[in-house]
């Protein structure tokens, strides 16, 4: 399982952390357990997810 960004976003990401292809920074047990927990929920719940314009939306609202 990973994590997939369409090809524009992934040149703004690089763009803007121009070291992020050479990153190799240890991730603590609690913090892999989290993303797990995350991914677990999102995959029995998928409908839970949102476009982030509806979000956005949301906020320009309040």
């Amino acid at each position: 399982m990973g994590v997939f960004n369409p090809a524009e976003e992934w040149a703004v990401i690089k763009a803007n952390y121009t070291d992020i292809d050479t990153l190799d920074q240890y991730i603590p047990e609690w913090q892999k357990q989290l993303l797990d927990s995350r991914l677990l929920a999102l995959a029995q719940n998928p409908d839970s997810l949102k476009p982030m314009s509806e979000l956005f939306e949301e906020l320009n609202t309040e």
